[in-house]
């Protein structure tokens, strides 16, 4: 007999195989213990947040990049105008 998985108090047995049922008096029990239930609901809890702080600073990044491509298309603009309005000036100077 292999009792696969304990509930975290060890008084809940969530799964046994081979057999549905087990009978442990007078019975030598080895048992093989994982993660509780409890646990495992708590990992998948911690990744799923882990996940969604991911994409999250991802999608900020992406943002931030964005914003940064804005400005720095901005800046080239401004200066192509500068150098425009400069030889406006220099035009009308001469």
């Amino acid at each position: 007999m292999l009792i696969r998985r304990l509930a975290h108090s060890l008084r809940q047995v969530a799964e046994l195989q081979p057999q549905p049922a087990v009978s442990t008096v007078d019975t030598d029990m080895e048992a093989e213990v994982v993660s509780s239930v409890e646990t495992e609901e708590l990992v998948r809890a911690w990744e799923e947040e882990q996940r969604r702080a991911a994409q999250r600073l991802a999608e900020l990044r992406a943002a931030r990049e964005a914003e940064l491509e804005a400005q720095r298309r901005e800046q080239e603009r401004l200066a192509k105008e500068q150098v425009r309005a400069r030889a406006c000036v220099h035009q009308r100077a001469t």
